[in-house]
């Protein structure tokens, strides 16, 4: 049914999903709260890469030991790096 009601439907579902300007944002800023919630930190250098490091009372003596986590999102992907599975 080319053109036909069926069509108008699909047009204003497509629409509604991906055409708003605000989905992004809103898309960025509900993961971003959710991570934190979960005691994940986002770099100040590098907003689409959150952090969560479990060593807050052993002293590091100098000595970079890095995150235990570390997730990094790309528009709609996401990579998850931990040190083991449970983290993960």
């Amino acid at each position: 049914m080319a053109g036909g009601k069926d069509e108008g439907y699909i047009t204003l579902l497509f629409k509604s999903l991906y055409g708003l300007k605000q989905v992004p944002r809103t898309w960025v800023e509900t993961l971003g709260r959710e991570l934190e919630a979960l005691g994940l930190v986002r770099l100040e250098i590098e907003y689409s890469i959150y952090t969560l490091m479990n060593r807050k009372d052993k002293e590091l003596k100098g000595v970079y030991v890095g995150s235990d986590l570390i997730i990094a999102v790309y528009v709609d992907d996401i990579l998850i790096i931990g040190r083991n599975k449970i983290v993960i």
